[in-house]
C-alpha cells in the first residue's frame, strides 16, 4: 500500500505519503480563510515540503526516499478511489472548485 494524498480538514492542508502498510509520513500547513489557494508540494528523494501561499512547511529530509512501488490507487482528483492512503484524510469528495492543477517531475 504505497501512494500519496494532499488534503484538507479544519483549516489545514495536509500532504501523506505512504512508503508501506505501516509506514508514512505526514506534513502540514495552515490553510487559512483565503478563498483561492496556492498551493505547492514537493516530493523527491531527499525531502518533503509543503507551500501554501506564504506558509511553508517542510518534512526536513526523506529518509524513505521514493516510493518503492507504484501507488495501486489511480490518479484521483477531489476525492479517494478505494483505499485511502491517509486513514485521518476526509472520507468525502472535496466540498469547492479545483481551478488549476500542474504536475511535473524535475
Amino acid at each position: 500500500k504505497t501512494g500519496y494524498a494532499l488534503y484538507a480538514k479544519q483549516g489545514v492542508l495536509y500532504f501523506c505519503v505512504r512508503y508501506g502498510q505501516k509506514s508514512f509520513q505526514r506534513i502540514a500547513a495552515i490553510q487559512g480563510k483565503q478563498s483561492k489557494l496556492n498551493v505547492i508540494v514537493r516530493f523527491n528523494a531527499d525531502n518533503l515540503s509543503l507551500q501554501v501561499g506564504k506558509n511553508s512547511t517542510t518534512g526536513g529530509s526523506n529518509p524513505q526516499g521514493l516510493l518503492h512501488t507504484h501507488p495501486k490507487e489511480n490518479l484521483a482528483v477531489g476525492h479517494f478511489d478505494n483505499d485511502p492512503v491517509d486513514s485521518e484524510s476526509p472520507k468525502e469528495a472535496i466540498n469547492g472548485h479545483l481551478i488549476e492543477l500542474k504536475i511535473s517531475t524535475l
